[in-house]
């Protein structure tokens, strides 16, 4: 069996036609065999010919024991497996630690392969200063493996540009000292190493300290290193105190598949760390991820993309979740099945500062807990946040508030820059809230899109659609619904359109029913709610605000019904816009709820208008609103006609909504003539006069 040879101070070995790497003080293997004191052979001193066994390196010996031993462990000085196969099983193994452990140089392949016990207490180096041709290996099957037990201590696996690989499938590995190191690339100019950690059973932990603060879990943390870290089975811990940063300055891929499991409870955990960086996350199978520390970033300064799909689970408990964390970075999730639960308790955060974008699709099911929910937080050049629920997803927020385009800057601009959110609520996609409030618009720019078979939940909430004012600045927010199924249940909430800022709600098509919808709060505030398709109920009342510039309009035919148990507008307008089939009829009944007398009150402005479709002629008669109270207009400000056609107004009594003798009055505006029309009747001795009737205080 080959022997190793121990390389003192200045004495250099080579045992191949490859340089290994050397330092002072070196052992050096390239053979195969069981890691035994037999197979380890020693250089005698460059004085004399007396082994030196208390001499810094492969000692066999105490380091205070200067008499010839056998029975003693490691000392210092510096250990290499350059090459060929080294055993470690129960019964061959280091006794004791091992100072420094370099596995794996520039000489080739290198194997290691451990049932056994071994620890190193300074560094570990793994694939040191490699190149492209070599390849280092590491096959744990059992056993217990500790790397960096000492004070300071780091470990590197990859650690040059070579090749180098970890399969653990049994025993447990852990790292501690300040640094862990995966994929250390660190001479890159021909080519850049790759790490590959392959986890199918077993235990790994790092459990690191770091020192100031300083130190954690790196995974690429060079430029151009490139690292793999795939878990089938077992359990991959990452809970140094400090941060777990995936994709630090290069790229790194974690596949979490299988019954694989990892999780973290480092005070940071990133993926995509530094500009430039990409860390890249993807749970399919039965595999799952905890997170349990402070701060989740998946894009912090780089991009962090997620991947979650069959029956796997990606879930962030601890206080905050952020994804695009600064400007210029980029968060990506995609949820095709199994579970992304974003249950931070502080905050969840699409796109910060930077630009994020989550997916919810097939399957897939995202939940969040977190006290805040927000898409579109910060507002920053490029910053962004998109949430798509499409397919047959399911997104489900018990947040306190749920936000789309959520702050206002001023550090950046007097003014504010706003956040700039987006949700997209599409195919047959689901959204559920139950928090107190959600808001689209809350102080940045939002934008709700809901279409096709979508469906949008809110439960206990109030809604506020365009909200918050800030030195003559505030929230602008939209919604536009073509499809699909809004619902805002609870008796007492409200769907503000324009509470202190700008809101319009634009309704083409699907069902949408509230309990009240109110437009405009006050002065500072504008909203408008137009329907052209789909349905309006409104199980309390539609009303506007009693200060604001609130417009309700109703725009042709199209719409299938508008209903609420009242209908009133005060100081805002309500705009009928009639198309060939006149308008869609408001229906104030109280049979909707008996708490309201089923009136429709115009106390502002009336304005009709008319498309280019409208083929009405004198005399016809079109229905604007049906109350099963009374309709009021003695107190209207104005009824403006906006178009070439001339209309009056009247109510007619005692009739049902469907124009049949019964109880109730119904709202109608009738095609009159023209004023030049007018003079010509009376030329020709026309009998009939019309006039048309302006309404004014």
């Amino acid at each position: 069996m080959k022997k190793l040879m121990v390389l003192l101070a200045t004495t250099l070995v080579a045992t191949t036609s490859m340089a290994v790497v050397n330092y002072g003080n070196s052992v050096h293997w390239d053979g195969t065999g069981d890691w035994t004191d037999s197979n380890w052979s020693e250089w005698a001193s460059d004085t004399n010919d007396v082994t030196v066994w208390n001499r810094p390196g492969w000692v066999v010996g105490n380091p205070i024991n200067t008499n010839l031993s056998t029975d003693v462990d490691w000392n210092g000085g510096y250990a290499h497996i350059d090459s060929g196969t080294v055993n470690v099983t129960p019964t061959a193994k280091p006794d004791g630690t091992v100072s420094i452990l370099y596995m794996g140089s520039n000489a080739g392949s290198t194997t290691m392969n451990i049932s056994g016990d071994i620890t190193v207490r300074n560094k570990f180096y793994m694939g040191h200063e490699s190149t492209a041709t070599d390849v280092a290996t590491i096959n744990q099957t059992a056993g217990n493996v500790v790397f960096g037990s000492g004070n300071a201590s780091r470990t590197y696996f990859g650690r040059g540009d070579g090749q180098s690989f970890y399969n653990l499938s049994g025993g447990t590995l852990t790292t501690v000292g300040d640094w862990a190191h995966f994929g250390n690339s660190v001479d890159s100019d021909t080519s850049p190493g790759t790490f590959t950690f392959n986890q199918t059973g077993g235990t790994f932990s790092d459990v690191g300290t770091g020192t100031s603060g300083v130190g954690g879990l790196l995974v690429s943390d060079e430029t151009d290193a490139v690292s793999f870290i795939n878990v089938s089975g077992g359990t991959f811990h990452a809970d140094n105190a400090v941060a777990s940063r995936m994709g630090d300055n290069g790229t790194a891929t974690i596949t979490i598949n299988g019954t694989g499991a990892m999780d973290s409870s480092s005070a940071l955990f990133s993926l995509g760390h530094y500009a430039g960086a990409t860390g890249t996350m993807n749970v399919s199978g039965d595999g799952t991820f905890d997170y349990t520390g402070a701060d989740l970033r998946i894009g912090r300064s780089g991009t962090g993309n997620v991947t979650i799909s069959e029956n796997g689970s990606f879930t962030a408990s601890g206080t905050d979740t952020h994804l695009g964390y600064y400007t210029g970075s980029e968060g990506n999730v995609i949820v095709d099945g199994g579970t992304f639960n974003a249950n931070s308790t502080t905050s969840t955060r699409l796109g910060n500062y930077g630009s994020a974008t989550v997916t919810v699709t097939g399957t897939g099911v995202m939940n969040s807990s977190s006290e805040k929910f927000m898409v579109g937080t910060h507002g920053r050049i490029g910053s962004s946040g998109t949430l798509n629920v499409n397919g047959n997803g399911v997104v489900t927020s018990s947040a306190a508030e749920f936000g789309v385009g959520f702050y206002r800057d001023t550090d950046v601009d007097p003014a504010g820059v706003a956040g700039i959110g987006i949700v997209n609520v599409a195919g047959s996609g689901t959204l559920n809230h139950s928090g107190a409030v959600f808001s689209v618009g809350r102080s940045g720019v939002g934008t709700l899109n809901l279409s096709e078979d979508g469906d949008i939940n809110l439960t206990g909430a109030t809604v506020y659609i365009g909200r918050y004012y800030y030195d003559g600045e505030g929230g602008s927010g939209t919604v536009n619904m073509s499809g699909g199924t809004l619902t805002h249940s609870g008796a007492a909430n409200t769907l503000w359109v324009g509470y202190d800022k700008e809101g319009v709600f634009n309704q083409t098509g699907g069902a949408l029913e509230v309990a009240r919808l109110r437009l405009a709060d006050d002065s500072r505030s504008t909203g408008l709610y137009s329907i052209s398709g789909g349905s309006l109920k409104a199980n309390n009342f539609i009303t506007g605000g009693t200060s604001g510039a609130g417009i309700f309009e109703v725009y042709g035919s199209g719409a299938t019904s508008i209903e609420a148990a009242n209908i009133s507008f005060y100081n805002d307008t309500l705009r009928v816009v009639l198309d060939a089939g006149g308008s869609t009829l408001m229906v104030a009944d109280n049979s909707i709820n008996a708490s309201y007398n089923g009136q429709i009150d115009i106390r502002g402005v009336f304005q009709l208008d008319t498309t280019g479709t409208f083929d009405g002629t004198f005399g016809d008669v079109y229905n604007i609103g049906w109350a099963s109270d009374v309709v009021l207009t003695s107190t209207m400000t104005d009824f403006t006609v906006l178009s070439g056609t001339e209309f009056e107004m009247s109510i007619l009594e005692n009739v049902d909504q469907y124009g049949n003798a019964g109880t109730g009055q119904m709202l109608q505006v009738t095609v009159i003539p023209e004023p030049a029309t007018l003079g010509m009747l009376a030329f020709v001795g026309g009998a009939m006069l019309w006039v048309r009737r302006k309404f004014m205080i």
